[in-house]
């Protein structure tokens, strides 16, 4: 299924739900969701709030926010995981939460 709307509205939605969707937004609020819950998804929000996370919660998942405050996150809670904070606040942590830890801020 497949529908465009009218300009600074256009919306596409590919499959049904719980199967392969992407939508697409009005221009500045653009979001593009692929898998259903649970699985795969990406999205991307409008602007200076760009975020993008693949895999389903507690795997392998990557964020990204809004400009001078990115984020990521790499690897399930516990486990292999690296975060980059706002400029001059960056933070790096490889190992388990209880494990070993590489911090730099």
């Amino acid at each position: 299924m497949c529908r465009i709307g009218p300009i600074g509205k256009e919306t596409c939605i590919i499959g049904p739900i719980e199967k392969e969707m992407c939508r697409i937004g009005p221009i500045g609020k653009g979001t593009c969701r692929i898998g259903p819950i649970g699985k795969e998804t990406c999205i991307i929000g409008p602007i200076g709030k760009e975020m993008c996370r693949i895999g389903p919660i507690g795997k392998w998942t990557c964020i990204i926010g809004s400009i001078g405050k990115g984020t990521c996150i790499i690897g399930p809670i516990g486990k292999e995981m690296c975060r980059i904070g706002p400029i001059g606040k960056g933070t790096c942590r490889i190992g388990p939460i209880w494990g070993l830890a590489y911090e730099l801020e």
